[in-house]
């Protein structure tokens, strides 16, 4: 993939780099969303499924069943204990594991692939944005590989989910691996990647309609039936009460504006404006537990999240902004002829979506983050200030010191950031270039 022999040295450096910690500090990370999936596979393993997902309320609080945190404990992590989200398949398939394999060997294996993958996630953007021939050929393909990575590892976009065991860097991958297989000429093996992508968590599918709306009716159709196979299996497997109860989490969600510091989403600006009166706190730990050897060390117990009931049109804007989106981003694929402008319009397309989807965690733009350097291709001489300026603004530098003066301009900074990865990749996707402005890259991929 890479000619340069520093990019092949520094790449197994990292590689290295990466196992050794894995093995060292691996069995020891929070990975509170991994330990979701392996308490609900528990659950399933012990007889007990209906505990998989958390008792249904009205609005999402984002609580567990509360014998998790006892189990929580008793894993040697205390403290916070976050629901299980997924579709049943993955609890049910895991459930035999949990019998002979310790919980700590899981989290370090899967710190291991999940860097692994955030690693790759740029370089798969990469072949996507240029094609497998252009990436190879780029002479400046350290530099955009140490962009994307630093956009991941420089934010709390990638170390948030590399610590909490986040499947989402997985489905990020598999976003870019499914887009990439397509754009080189491979779309049956791409619908297969993003179908796998929206049977491990929901939020890739409307990706997936923008290759239908877009006319890559192979990749969709793949796509499809590889999401409807693996929908099926989970409901031979687990039945359908489980799936019941994970449609009903999922509504919830939908009538639930959640406001965290960890979301850089349009709720998070509904409360920086100030339209979020009437919202309630959910703290950390819940009021039950005050057993301090399942509070454990949690320093900040009063902390949380808000949540409140979103208005009507709050939601039917939502979800038209949401097929504006879809719709537009298919019918523009289906104009631009240059795989690079294509490769920024699908980064603008995925940062708008996490942003106006539900929730909007910080892990979900990852693949966008990975695609961004793609603005050096089309703007080689500007790319560079929309890239910079991004990375100051969700950079945990920055974060520190506002956290630490001006706690709330942090947010501020983090949705700043967000519009300016946007814009940047939009203005990369509408301008034109001229052969004589053309990065190295792209003058290597023709």
């Amino acid at each position: 993939m890479m000619q340069s022999p520093a990019l092949r040295l520094a790449g197994l450096i990292a590689l290295l780099a990466v196992a050794l910690i894995a093995l060292r500090f691996g069995p020891a990370l929070p990975s509170r969303d991994l330990m979701a999936l392996w308490l609900a596979a528990k659950a399933v393993a012990a007889g007990d499924p209906g505990s998989v997902y958390p008792p249904l309320s009205p609005l999402f609080e984002m609580r567990p069943p509360l014998a998790w945190f006892a189990q929580a404990r008793d894993l040697g992590r205390p403290g916070e204990v976050y629901p299980y989200l997924y579709p049943p398949l993955w609890a049910w398939l895991l459930a035999p594991v949990t019998r002979w394999l310790d919980f700590g060997a899981v989290v370090a294996g899967a710190f291991l692939l999940n860097s692994l993958l955030l690693l790759a996630a740029p370089l798969v953007g990469l072949r996507f944005a240029l094609g497998a021939q252009g990436a190879r050929q780029g002479a400046d393909t350290g530099a955009v590989l140490a962009a994307g990575l630093a956009l991941l590892l420089l934010t709390r976009i990638g170390p948030v989910a590399l610590l909490q065991g986040q499947p989402q860097i997985a489905v990020a991958f598999l976003v870019l691996l499914g887009l990439e297989r397509d754009r080189n000429g491979h779309p049956l093996a791409g619908g297969v990647a993003m179908g796998l992508a929206i049977a491990l968590k929901l939020s890739p599918l409307p990706l997936a309609l923008i290759w239908l709306v877009a006319g890559r009716w192979r990749a969709f159709g793949a796509a499809a039936v590889t999401g409807g196979v693996l929908g099926l299996a989970s409901l031979a497997l687990a039945g359908w009460a489980p799936h019941a109860q994970f449609l009903a989490e999922l509504r919830a969600i939908d009538h639930t504006m959640l406001v965290s510091s960890a979301a850089y989403s349009l709720d998070l600006l509904v409360a920086v404006l100030g339209w979020d009166a009437g919202g309630q706190l959910i703290p950390s730990l819940p009021a039950e537990i005050t057993d301090p050897a399942i509070v454990g060390a949690f320093a900040a117990p009063e902390l949380g999240w808000l949540v409140l009931p979103k208005p009507p049109l709050y939601g039917l804007a939502q979800r038209v902004i949401l097929i504006v989106l879809v719709l537009g981003t298919g019918l523009a694929l289906r104009r631009l002829d240059d795989p690079a402008r294509r490769a920024a319009l699908w980064g603008a397309a995925m940062t708008a979506i996490a942003f106006f989807g539900p929730i909007g965690w910080a892990y979900y733009y990852i693949a966008p983050a990975a695609l961004a350097p793609v603005v050096l291709q089309c703007l080689p001489r500007r790319g560079w200030i929309w890239l910079g300026l991004a990375l100051v603004l969700l950079g945990e530098p920055v974060g520190m010191v506002l956290s630490a003066g001006a706690p709330g301009l942090v947010p501020v900074a983090n949705l700043t950031g967000i519009g300016v990865l946007f814009l940047g990749s939009l203005v990369a996707a509408c301008t034109p270039m001229r052969a004589d402005r053309l990065s190295p890259l792209r003058r290597a991929r023709v």
